[in-house]
């Protein structure tokens, strides 16, 4: 396109935003899932416990309230410890509304570092596994329940006709931990027996290290407990131990592989949106060497030439980038809607500041890269005068061949690789989805009934 032409920047505008509303959306997902930092106090030190029996080839089993009063006590690499109920679904009284109930040890928001907005939560003096009649709100359920009212906190709400709770605070907005929920109660939705039949293995655990203790200390203590309770009630504890990882790791579980070959794809995408949009001013930028050496003849140093070469290159950069970043939040947006059941962390995936330093980034490295091929070209130039007067020719198309061609590997490495990536993942997904489960999935449906819990 000649110099000047109106129909330079429609044409450099589309690949950049085209290869960034194509990656942003799963870069979000890659940094939301995986590498963004659990919204806890140093969630670091937070972990997972499982019992576990490894001969029967279970490695992730809920626990039995009375093998976690036994860690309570004997893992002294452990600074806190809960209990934590799946989550069921109780109506409230004299209402068609449903809410979604999870009980927990009193101690399990200090474990996280997470305090209510509202009120001062449930009391601490409550000892483990003792059923309380206080709970905590969400958010969520304070807005859509009781319209935001501040004066929610000491009332008595009642589920199920004859079991009710106190709300004792209200949750922050961000404040997640798990499946989605409306209310945590003190202690547990079920009658608490478990503490005498320890095969009852219906609980999860969540525990927070001591400063200077490391997930291989706990572990060891931990299944010194489990040794010592199978030596002791070999009826329900023989052949059973310990499981311990990291929270963010437990709950990431396999996607945290699959990551790395969306961000490799993700890389891909850019690194050619990159190359299209160097090789496009590049070659404006040849069309313009008359015009660059009578700026030159005119008194322009090589620091003007610059200026203005950074300023043309990162005007269509950050049209194409803002382009592309609007496509991209319409396509995370669209992306959270249609997730499958069992993303971990769907609620974290955003198109917030790491995320946009991702297309800001390819757009600055698209500059870059125009800005020293044009130095290195100019530095070969023959003198201004003989430029002006149209000599050098032969070596301009010497230096314009070996430049395009530079591009050209670019483009056509990235083409590959990108070629190479689609066909894994193609050939992944064809795998699973012809996967046999040995029984017939047609027509096959499963239901989840939950009778009043104190009948």
């Amino acid at each position: 396109l000649p110099p000047g032409s109106p129909a330079f920047a429609p044409a450099a505008i589309p690949p950049p935003a085209l290869g960034i509303a194509a990656a942003t959306p799963i870069f979000s997902v890659a940094y939301g899932v995986s590498f963004r930092p659990l919204p806890y106090t140093e969630p670091e030190r937070l972990v997972r416990i499982f019992e576990a029996n490894r001969r029967e080839g279970i490695l992730r089993q809920k626990v039995s309230e009375a093998t976690f009063f036994e860690w309570r006590a004997g893992a002294p690499s452990l600074e806190s410890i809960a209990l934590y109920t799946d989550p069921g679904s109780r109506p409230i009284a004299g209402s068609s509304e449903r809410v979604s109930i999870i009980g927990v040890s009193p101690v399990f928001f200090d474990l996280l570092g997470a305090k209510p907005i509202l009120g001062l939560g449930i009391r601490k003096e409550w000892e483990y596994g003792r059923t309380t009649d206080e709970a905590l709100l969400s958010y969520g359920a304070w807005q859509r329940l009781f319209g935001g009212r501040r004066d929610i906190i000491g009332t008595r709400i009642s589920v199920d006709d004859d079991d009710s709770f106190v709300v004792a605070g209200v949750m922050p907005e961000d404040f997640d931990y798990g499946p989605r929920v409306d209310l945590w109660r003190a202690g547990f939705l079920r009658v608490v027996t478990a503490g005498i039949v320890r095969g009852w293995r219906y609980d999860h655990v969540v525990a927070r290290l001591k400063p200077a203790a490391t997930v291989d200390q706990a572990r060891a203590e931990l299944n010194a407990v489990a040794a010592r309770l199978a030596r002791e009630y070999p009826a329900t504890n023989a052949g059973w131990d310990v499981t311990i990882e990291p929270l963010h790791a437990s709950i990431i579980g396999d996607f945290g592989q699959a990551t790395w070959l969306l961000l490799a794809a993700v890389g891909v995408v850019l690194l050619v949106a990159c190359v299209n949009v160097a090789g496009l001013l590049l070659a404006r930028s040849t069309t313009r060497e008359r015009e660059t050496a009578v700026r030159e003849a005119l008194g322009a140093g090589r620091s003007r030439l610059v200026r203005l070469w950074l300023v043309e290159s990162a005007l269509l950069a950050m049209l194409g980038t803002g382009l592309g970043v609007l496509v991209a939040w319409l396509g995370v947006l669209a992306l959270k809607g249609a997730a499958p059941p069992g993303i971990p962390r769907l609620d974290a995936i955003a198109l917030d500041r790491p995320v946009l330093l991702t297309p800001l980034a390819s757009s600055l490295v698209a500059i870059l890269i125009v800005v020293a091929a044009t130095l290195r070209r100019s530095a070969g130039l023959p003198p201004v005068t003989q430029r002006l007067q149209g000599g050098g020719q032969a070596g301009d198309a010497t230096r314009r061949r070996t430049t395009r061609d530079a591009l050209l590997l670019a483009q056509s490495a990235g083409a590959v690789a990108l070629v190479v990536v689609a066909v894994m993942l193609t050939r992944s997904f064809a795998r699973l989805a012809a996967f046999d489960l040995g029984w017939s999935a047609s027509g096959v449906v499963s239901l989840k009934a939950e009778p009043p819990v104190p009948r």
